[in-house]
């Protein structure tokens, strides 16, 4: 099991799904990324680039455990999740990749105004250990 204490925005992880309310998959595993370490909510990454999902697209080429060339994290809504979901981390955004995120975050309206800014501040903080390194 992964400890909480060793994930942070910008995470990518393997969850259980089971358990885990309004993420439409009923029984399985499923790619994350985590959104707030502190609040324990994640983004979902789907195969699809949905429009309604406000998707940014993460590339196989920096991850290679995806199935597919490019697969999409959907920020439209956030899903929290329990320490016992969490099965495997396999590794973390890039600078890039966590800018990319913090700009769709900040003009997704779906998301409250309050749970966008830990996000955001949350990200930042992952984004400013790369400039730090």
């Amino acid at each position: 099991m992964v400890s909480i204490s060793n994930i942070c925005a910008g995470d990518i992880l393997v969850i259980n799904t089971k358990g885990v309310n309004g993420i439409g998959v009923h029984r399985g595993t499923k790619y994350v990324v985590v959104a707030s370490n502190n609040q324990k909510w994640m983004f979902c990454i789907n195969t699809l680039n949905r429009n309604y999902q406000n998707t940014i697209p993460i590339r196989k080429i920096k991850h290679h455990f995806l199935k597919n060339e490019e697969h999409y994290i959907s920020c439209n809504s956030f899903f929290e999740f329990e320490t016992s979901h969490i099965l495997q981390k396999y590794g973390s955004l890039d600078k890039t990749e966590l800018t990319d995120l913090c700009i769709k975050i900040t003009t997704t309206k779906t998301i409250s105004p309050l749970s966008r800014q830990i996000i955001i501040e949350e990200i930042n903080m992952q984004i400013l250990k790369f400039s730090s390194e």
